[in-house]
């Protein structure tokens, strides 16, 4: 079987978990000729990363850094671009209204993350959208939800479609795992929180829980991975006494991989999560890793994440002392975290999806 993927999320990130997803489904493919699909691309420069270093067996180019994204991608910028006679199915990699077009003689397929924009819509000035997303679950013949809970989502939104949706989960990077060497600069102890921290991710919630572990006694540095802290975060870390404890870093993957490795736990606040995978990186290093029990959490941490009240730094507090002090239940989450995180790999997402494309030329 054909299957074409279009260059929307390549174009649209250098990096990120969604061209991420779509370079592992194509390297899979290309290493698992068992599966019978045939992948195909619409293009042979690109500067994503993932792209170009995982796919660079097809023998993508990479372009010096200063060439714009539009013109590495020719017409399919301005177009939507046009998918090769003989293709069995399009899988679009997002929601641009150009990319969705006639296919004669192709399924299309369309895969869908999380329902983020539309849950969180005018809400603490959460101003995204995922673009034409909603005509692309009409339109398609095929939708892949990431999780269950985001299927539940996006059919309470939409409209029950449940006939034409597979729920196939997201796969985590294999260079994840608990033998990496420290990163220099940082204490020997320390919670992680990493990625983004406005609005629904409640980031405001581990400051407070932090200052309750210090009444107690138990004092412990945080190790922020991503964008500098806004001036908002940075007062009320001084208010609670945490500011001088607290490291801010921007990391490329291998030496993220390296921070997850040495952390005492890993403490995720959002209060929704299309899939979750900043958690199930977190069990792959072998790490206890501390959660909201909400949206889609529970289907990727089991029975091995820690899970507090959303919303409720209290129980947040009561969860990361428990899990802190607890050095057996430390040593059993660095055991069977490993394990839970090895069912979500990328050949199983790329063996479900297979399967999901050949029941559309099953009818």
């Amino acid at each position: 079987m054909r299957v074409f993927f279009d260059s929307q999320t390549f174009m649209r990130q250098r990096s990120g978990g969604i061209s991420r997803l779509f370079t592992d489904l194509v390297s899979e493919f290309d290493s698992h000729l068992e599966l019978g699909i045939d992948a195909s691309l619409s293009f042979s420069w690109s500067n994503n990363i993932h792209a170009s270093t995982k796919l660079s067996h097809r023998g993508l180019r990479i372009p010096p850094s200063w060439v714009p994204r539009a013109a590495l991608y020719g017409g399919s910028w301005l177009r939507g671009g046009s998918v090769p006679a003989g293709v069995d199915v399009v899988h679009h990699t997002y929601y641009g209204a150009r990319f969705l077009r006639a296919s004669p003689g192709a399924a299309k397929v369309t895969t869908v993350h999380d329902m983020i924009p539309e849950l969180f819509a005018g809400s603490e000035h959460f101003t995204a959208t995922h673009l034409e997303k909603r005509r692309y679950v009409e339109l398609c013949d095929l939708v892949i939800c990431v999780s269950e809970s985001t299927r539940r989502d996006m059919v309470s939104l939409y409209g029950d479609i449940a006939h034409k949706v597979r729920v196939i989960p997201n796969a985590v990077d294999p260079g994840f795992g608990p033998r990496h060497d420290p990163l220099p600069g940082l204490p020997a102890e320390y919670v992680l929180y990493v990625g983004a921290r406005e609005g629904y991710k409640d980031f405001g919630l581990l400051p407070r829980a932090l200052e309750a572990l210090a009444r107690e006694g138990l004092e412990i540095p945080l190790v922020v991975v991503g964008k500098p802290l806004t001036s908002g975060e940075s007062r009320d870390l001084s208010q609670r006494g945490l500011f001088k404890s607290t490291y801010v870093r921007q990391l490329n993957d291998a030496d993220l991989k390296r921070v997850y490795a040495h952390c005492s736990a890993l403490v995720q606040t959002s209060r929704y999560e299309g899939f979750g995978l900043t958690p199930l990186e977190g069990m792959a290093s072998g790490i206890p890793v501390v959660v909201a029990r909400a949206s889609s959490m529970p289907e990727v941490g089991g029975d091995v994440a820690q899970y507090f009240i959303p919303d409720d730094p209290v129980d947040l507090a009561r969860v990361m002392v428990e899990t802190l002090s607890d050095q057996a239940l430390r040593r059993d989450l660095g055991v069977r975290g490993p394990l839970r995180a090895a069912e979500f790999s990328s050949y199983e997402m790329a063996r479900k999806t297979a399967e999901a494309y050949a029941s559309l030329a099953a009818g």
